[in-house]
């Protein structure tokens, strides 16, 4: 049976009533009881009741030619879709364009029937995988409507619909996006909120989120979808394949046992309807197998599987997208069993079918064809694997540029953790198959040069496209965004960091605006920028220049077929480095399980920051990270670093080599998010003050925290004076005389928002990020919770899988906080203590930062405590300062990544301003202050070793 989305619009497309309560008189008695019995079927959505009497009335009026009757043609319409609806599509096609035939030509029956008529051909085409007649269809039809003196606007909105589906399946998700909203904006204003079109429209749209990887969107749309259905009369259907809907992405987003009871549920339901043997049950049987499959059940899950093969050969319906899956999940499940040979030939079957229904460039199509290479290269096929493995990976990539032009930021990143599977399945490939094949070396790199980074390049642009030639509808947008960053910002601060009591309405009301103009915003890149072709590994070389080398860090998961996929976050992390060369030369090693090294990590930061001994793990770091690859770095040259997951925290120069020097003293080295970053152009800026120093904020006085915060501990702080921070003002001033500096109750939050894109902006002042603790002699928040911890300079920072080995059920304010890393991260000016100044309160958050147009600022400065560190993502680097200021523009960002000492950090600064004004890099004015600073009195890495140059390294042009 059609999925009911589809079929429940097409049932109604056209408007009003079925068929008039009172027939025409000359209708024969026979004639008339026909007619009545179909419409009783059919306002109860009984489609099997519906089409005997159905059929039996045209029929009757064809024998007395009577098919100019005013009733012949809206039923021939409607037992149409009864039949679509039963999978008689010969049928429905014959009627369909035997209507069709009937309406063309006669402008008052196109007035009333033709656009509905293209919405129906339209979704038979749908259904029959020709995207592109189906789009032609819905593209008419809209055009029709819109021609009309009286807009049809179900009409309308079944063509948006439409496309929607005909787009999503042709690879256009931003226009699908788009369309889909369209849709459910005009069915709610002309239908209501309640209507069985809100409800099929948005379990299509929580269908699209989760195909995206947005399960949460999906589930939050589905779910609505399910309170609608539920309300109305007889929707056996539609409620059963909603909770299908919801179980299939509560089981991809961790939760399978949630996703059990819904299955249970839905065959309740379809029992209370169906008998056991329809057609409806087949899905039911296939989705129950996908999650026994996933929980390693995988005998029982062959037999829900073989179910659904043996009810696909009764009802002849052997090559459909169900059969197909179907066949690719035996795969699956066969390889899991070790099963190799079978798994191939299941594997096989179902690319054999999809390749009849589906574009050959269809993700569903990819995705079988990178499980079929997993299974070949298990079975020592390795270049047939590898061949395989390419032609998807470029397919996904090709897919990228429009995933990354549309949709908010979690979307964007809810694709890329979709496609992690692959990307690891690349990485497995080439480093524990096929170590030593450059074939296999090349698309690993080539996929994490292509996804790595990728949602933080895409922001940046989002943020400077609609800069340049907006329409006054796009600028209010903008500044309603900015608006709502603030709120959203300002709201999770007194309630995370000051302890406030939280409102999780409001919140979430802010959440569904920024992600409303997140999404519109974004729908503009699509037209204002065109993202640059998948760069090549020649190209990022070209860029590095002579005696410099690139070390891309990776973190992956190898997928392992013993682990069943509900356990697959047990499976240990690795990490591997690709090392670049400057004559585009390629090599790499895989470093091992990256848990000790994250904790060995941890450790040599904690002791860093205190002060205490650390040659001995400086040393061993460098033996586990850098050694491997040592003989490929240039003597004396500059090595770019892209760090991944715990070694974004790592500042590489303070390690020591087997001689004993520090890297510092061998080696330029900066830091990009990814190889991608050096094809970056520069911008160049306009604004008239080309240096901003913000400095010593007058904090004002302290105010006690309420605590009344019921999820997390409360957390009560206070900002001391740094006057430090006054005199690293006037030292910056005085090396660059033009320098704007504003210190006091004018270092405030209104004037960082309000900058124009100054060529440097320094901001000299206490940073937090909102997880840590620090004395109030260095530039960082002290944090004190109640009751009192330990801090965490003491104790090793541990990566997120390495706390525990079970997922613990999370709460949705705890859910909320995680999913707001930004707003825990930030820098305190003037009016912080809760005071306030002008119109802010004095706290300004990454996410608020994420608003403020750099495009063009050249180098931002943060010298405070920690504006390195945030919330690690595998892949997108630290939500925090660092993101933020990215995503605003800054080509290069300075930041700690731990608590600086004040006097210290004032002296090197000074330096680096001197040493940028003679004429140095940006990371080579670094590098040269802290050997500088190695030989005099902080002289302790501590001093000067947190201090790390990301971004663009070349000299200022002042």
């Amino acid at each position: 049976m059609k999925r009911v989305a589809i079929v429940s619009l097409a049932v109604f497309l056209l408007g009003g009533q079925l068929i008039a309560a009172e027939p025409p008189a000359e209708l024969s008695k026979e004639a008339q009881a026909l007619k009545r019995r179909t419409e009783q079927a059919l306002r109860a959505f009984r489609y099997a009741d519906a089409v005997a009497p159905g059929d039996e009335f045209l029929a009757l009026l064809r024998r007395e030619e009577q098919t100019d009757h005013p009733d012949f043609l809206p039923m021939l319409i409607y037992v149409a879709n009864a039949h679509h609806v039963l999978d008689n599509d010969a049928k429905s096609d014959s009627y369909l364009h035997e209507a069709f035939k009937r309406v063309e030509g006669d402008a008052a029956l196109e007035a009333k029937y033709l656009g509905s008529l293209l919405s129906n051909l339209g979704m038979h085409c749908i259904d029959a995988t020709k995207y592109d007649e189906a789009k032609a269809f819905f593209e008419r039809g809209l055009r029709h409507e819109k021609a009309q003196k009286k807009v049809n606007f179900e009409g309308a909105a079944g063509c948006y619909l439409g496309l929607a589906k005909a787009e999503e399946n042709l690879g256009n998700p931003q226009i699908a996006e788009k369309h889909y909203f369209l849709a459910l904006r005009i069915f709610q204003d002309h239908v209501g909120p309640g209507s069985l079109r809100v409800a099929d429209t948005c379990r299509s749209i929580g269908n699209f989120f989760g195909t995206n990887g947005d399960y949460e969107k999906a589930i939050e749309n589905l779910d609505l979808a399910m309170q609608v259905y539920t309300k109305l009369q007889n929707q056996h259907a539609q409620v059963a394949g909603t909770a299908l809907d919801l179980g299939k992405y509560l089981r991809r987003s961790g939760n399978p046992e949630n996703a059990l009871h819904l299955y249970a549920f839905a065959r309740g339901v379809l029992l209370r309807a169906y008998p056991p043997e329809h057609v409806q049950f087949l899905p039911l049987d296939h989705f129950t197998g996908t999650l026994l499959a996933d929980l390693g059940k995988n005998e029982a899950a062959l037999t829900h599987y073989q179910r659904v093969l043996d009810g696909a050969r009764r009802l002849q319906k052997t090559e459909s997208m169900l059969v197909a899956g179907t066949y690719a999940n035996m795969g699956y499940t066969l390889l899991q069993m070790n099963k190799l040979e079978e798994s191939r030939k299941h594997y096989l079957r179902g690319a054999e079918i999809m390749g009849k229904l589906l574009p050959p460039q269809h993700a569903e199509n990819m995705h079988i064809l990178a499980n079929l290479a997993y299974c070949e290269a298990l079975m020592g096929k390795k270049k047939e694997a590898t061949a395989k493995l390419q032609q998807a990976s470029a397919t996904y990539d090709s897919t990228l540029p429009h995933v990354m032009q549309v949709g908010s930021e979690a979307s964007k990143l809810a694709y890329l953790e979709q496609l992690q599977g692959k990307t690891n399945l690349c990485m497995f490939n080439h480093l524990q198959l096929n170590p030593d094949d450059p074939a296999a070396a090349e698309l690993a790199y080539s996929v994490i040069l292509n996804r790595k980074g990728r949602v933080l390049e895409a922001l940046s642009k989002c943020r400077l496209a609609p800069r340049n030639d907006m329409t006054a509808n796009e600028q209010m947008m903008l500044a309603q965004l900015r608006t709502l960053h603030g709120a959203l910002a300002g709201l999770l601060t007194q309630t995370q960091l000051r302890g406030a009591a939280g409102s999780e309405a409001k919140e979430k009301t802010l959440r569904t605006g920024i992600e409303s103009l997140e999404r519109r915003l974004a729908g503009r890149l699509a037209t204002s920028v065109v993202d640059a072709p998948s760069p090549s590994r020649a190209q990022v070389a070209s860029r590095l220049g002579k005696n410099t080398v690139l070390l891309e860090y990776f973190v992956y998961r190898p997928p392992d077929r013993k682990i069943p996929k509900a356990e697959e976050h047990l499976i240990p992390q690795r990490l591997a480095v690709y090392v670049v060369l400057a004559d585009g030369g390629l090599r790499w090693a895989d470093l091992g399980e990256l848990s000790p090294l994250a904790e060995a990590i941890g450790n040599y930061r904690a002791r860093l920051q205190v002060a205490q001994p650390a040659d001995q793990q400086a040393a061993e770091l460098y033996r586990l990270l850098v050694k491997p690859v040592a003989a490929h770095l240039p003597r004396s040259g500059t090595v770019v670093i892209a760090p991944d997951g715990p070694l974004n925290l790592l500042p590489f120069a303070t390690l020591r080599d087997e001689p004993g020097k520090y890297l510092l003293e061998s080696y330029l080295i900066s830091y990009v998010t990814s190889g991608r970053d050096l094809l970056r152009p520069a911008e160049t800026s306009t604004a008239a003050a080309k240096v901003v120093v913000m400095a010593d904020p007058e904090y004002g006085s302290p105010q006690a925290a309420a605590g009344t915060q019921r999820d997390a501990p409360p957390i009560s702080f206070a900002f001391n004076p740094l006057p430090g921070t006054a005199a690293e003002a006037k030292l910056i001033q005085s090396i660059l005389p033009a320098a704007a500096i504003y210190t006091g109750t004018q270092a405030t939050e209104d004037r960082v928002k309000e900058l124009a894109a100054p060529t440097v902006l320094h901001i000299a002042t206490h940073g937090f990020f909102a997880d840590s603790q620090g004395q109030s002699s260095h530039r960082g928040l002290k944090l004190a919770k109640q009751p009192p911890t330990q801090a965490p300079a003491a104790a090793p920072q541990q990566p997120a899988e390495a706390a525990s080995t079970k997922k613990p059920a999370i709460k949705a304010s705890e859910q909320s906080r995680m999913r707001t890393p930004l707003a825990r991260s930030g820098l305190a000016l003037a009016g912080a203590n809760g005071s306030g100044q002008g119109k802010e309160d004095g706290i300004l958050t990454a996410l608020e930062m994420t608003g403020v147009d750099l495009h063009g600022t050249q180098l931002v400065v943060l010298s405070a405590c920690e504006t390195g560190l945030g919330e690690i993502t595998a892949g997108e680097g630290v939500f925090g300062m660092r993101r933020a200021f990215v995503i605003a523009g800054a080509e290069t960002q300075v930041m700690s990544l731990w608590m600086v000492h004040d006097d210290a950090t004032k002296e090197l600064m000074a330096l680096y301003y001197r040493g940028l004004k003679a004429g140095q890099g940006r990371a080579q004015a670094m590098q040269v202050a802290q050997q500088q600073m190695l030989r005099g009195k902080y002289a302790k890495p501590t001093y000067w070793g947190a201090f790390i140059v990301s971004g663009n390294r070349e000299p200022l042009k002042l």
